[in-house]
């Protein structure tokens, strides 16, 4: 007896094996009267159901599409506000200070409340005197006493260099007379 189904649509008297489902587990099934629909390959299924046919796995989500997801799904809701200042507090703990400036600027620009406005203005300057202050810091720990170090060398080559030119004067001198 042939079938005339295509070669990936089996009849539910042939049931799925976990080899058959997809990672999760999963295939699609057929009722009559209902549709396809997605169950666990082990599990009862519905009463109408005649077929079943492989299901692929589900693309991959990536940390940039959920935070995009996430982003439009927050617009029109009051946590906006309350999640871009996590993702300002986010970036400036990873030292991307240029996304933090951006994501304030756009709050303080789209903001009618003034109370968010002004706190988005307070962390920037925030910002501000961190990256100022890092600088400071920076200069006086490692561009100041480097500059030291080159001046004690310099000195040392000048000294030195004297040193040298004086006994070579000398040498000079003992040589004509």
């Amino acid at each position: 007896m042939t079938s005339s189904l295509p070669e990936d649509l089996h009849p539910i008297e042939f049931a799925p094996t976990k080899n058959q489902a997809n990672s999760n587990g999963e295939v699609m099934f057929y009722a009559e009267g209902y549709g396809w629909y997605s169950g666990h390959f082990s599990r009862p299924h519905m009463p109408s159901t005649t077929h079943w046919t492989l299901l692929p796995d589900r693309p991959p989500t990536t940390l940039s599409n959920k935070a995009s997801q996430l982003d439009l799904k927050l617009k029109q809701t009051k946590w906006l506000a309350p999640y871009q200042f996590l993702k300002v507090k986010m970036y400036a703990q990873q030292r991307m200070d240029s996304l933090a400036f951006l994501l304030l600027d756009s709050i303080i620009y789209i903001r009618q409340n003034e109370n968010i406005r002004d706190r988005a203005k307070n962390i920037i300057e925030e910002l501000k005197k961190n990256k100022q202050f890092e600088s400071t810091m920076l200069y006086k720990l490692i561009i100041k006493p480097y500059n030291k170090i080159i001046r004690f060398i310099c000195k040392l080559i000048y000294n030195f260099g004297s040193f040298l030119i004086a006994k070579v004067y000398k040498l000079e001198r003992k040589l004509i007379i």
